[in-house]
């Protein structure tokens, strides 16, 4: 699963589960491999607010809030993840890339995670960009580490 800005959010809470909370009988599938460039996570610390809006609405209670907050809901079956974000990306704090890291390695889950200094908001490949334009290729050597190109080549 792999996701950028909002698409990260989507990707993390797919990955957590979130939605075993509405449905605890339920198996929910989750993704083997996640990849959240520059995520919105959390919906209570450092959150986005026009995520929360376009998500909830502007009066979104507390508890509606921290239930779409990924970094809550991170458990042992979280799948292993590989983030990335710029330390001054003027929209989504990397505040939300940190909580999850941590997240994951309270719970044992395996991950990795870069902060690239410098980058606006939005990079994509960030193919212009010095530090982050290293990107791609340190996630496709994270992907390889997990099988991904021997399922690939199947």
């Amino acid at each position: 699963m792999l996701g950028f800005s909002a698409g990260g959010h989507l990707a993390a809470t797919l990955s957590t589960g979130v939605s075993a909370d509405e449905h605890p009988d339920e198996v929910i599938d989750r993704p083997d491999l996640s990849v959240l460039a520059y995520p919105v996570i959390s919906m209570v610390s450092d959150y986005h607010v026009g995520s929360v809006e376009s998500l909830l609405g502007p009066a979104a209670s507390l508890p509606t809030r921290r239930g779409l907050s990924a970094e809550l809901a991170v458990d042992s079956a979280t799948p292993p993840t590989f983030l990335w974000h710029t330390a001054d990306d003027g929209a989504v704090s990397v505040q939300n890339s940190l909580a999850f890291a941590g997240a994951l390695a309270r719970n044992s889950v395996p991950f990795e995670l870069h902060v690239f200094p410098e980058g606006r908001h939005g990079l994509g490949l960030a193919r212009e960009q010095a530090g982050a334009s290293a990107w791609p290729m340190l996630c496709a050597r994270w992907l390889e580490g997990h099988g991904w190109a021997e399922v690939a080549a199947r």
